[in-house]
């Protein structure tokens, strides 16, 4: 998707006014949601905390994020949102999967820049990442002609913007509860791989990048192809739906739901299914 923006700047004295068009292309951020949601996790996962959140991609905030970085303005939109950009400039040709792993790698490091406290200073971006009441990422990821900053702009920029829900940096809070893993969690949350998951992230009610529920897609991908077909059994779409959704709010899937052993290794594939979505580490 390619947006064109002008930019006007006039010198009123001599009534002479010079037009820039900033184009922008947008890059499909769906092959990549999964990526940066691992690698957000990952790094949260480092840290020793007791109430650290397991983050899931949301596409409400990925939409937000492509409609700020399309403006190709290098600046924070400050809308009640947490906030994480960068961006990268060539000559030549830049991957953008290189772009977003040492973006994201970038804002981590700045921990070694930061001492605990209450305040983010020059470590904001690694603070937001590592902010444990955060549940939401969602990015975008533009290739912006010339990104405007306040000085000269920059031309053939890779323009990564990420932003999260709730927002975190809040003056004078920890991002996190110093402990061990998972001891601080919510009381319906479950632990996995060392962060807290809520049982209100539960799948079934998000969305992929193609906009078809996350059951849907589940059901398409992984029960229908795999059992239907190849054991030609009729799979009762309706029961391995609500299968689903009760294996993952973490309870117990009643016996009489079970109506064979195909049944319980499907339930089984597709818990694993749902944590390689999830993007765990």
């Amino acid at each position: 998707m390619t947006s064109v923006m002008t930019m006007v700047a006039c010198l009123t004295a001599m009534s002479v006014c010079v037009v820039v068009l900033a184009e922008a292309r947008l890059v499909a951020i769906d092959r990549y949601a999964a990526g940066i949601t691992r690698i957000h996790n990952k790094y949260r996962n480092q840290e020793k905390a007791a109430n650290m959140q397991m983050l899931i991609w949301d596409n409400t905030l990925a939409r937000k994020a492509a409609e700020w970085s399309e403006n190709c303005y290098w600046g924070h939109q400050r809308r009640g949102l947490g906030e994480n950009l960068a961006y990268r400039w060539s000559t030549g040709t830049l991957k953008p999967s290189d772009v977003i792993i040492k973006a994201i790698k970038g804002w981590y490091n700045e921990k070694f820049i930061w001492r605990w406290s209450t305040q983010c200073g020059a470590a904001c971006h690694y603070t937001q990442m590592v902010w444990a009441k955060t549940t939401k990422v969602g990015c975008a990821y533009s290739i912006c002609n010339q990104l405007r900053t306040t000085g000269s702009p920059v031309r053939n920029a890779h323009y990564l913007v990420c932003f999260y829900n709730p927002p975190g940096n809040y003056y004078g809070q920890f991002p996190f509860w110093y402990g061990q893993r998972c001891t601080k969690c919510g009381k319906s949350d479950i632990c996995r791989k060392g962060l807290c998951c809520s049982q209100a992230k539960s799948h079934h009610n998000q969305y992929l990048p193609n906009g078809r529920r996350i059951e849907d897609e589940l059901i398409g991908q992984v029960i229908t192809p795999k059992y239907s077909s190849t054991r030609n059994q009729q799979v009762d779409k309706s029961k391995i739906s609500v299968s689903i959704k009760i294996m993952y709010d973490g309870k117990v899937v009643h016996r009489d739901q079970i109506k064979s052993r195909y049944e319980t290794k499907i339930r089984n594939d597709v818990m694993n299914y749902l944590l390689k979505k999830d993007g765990d580490v």
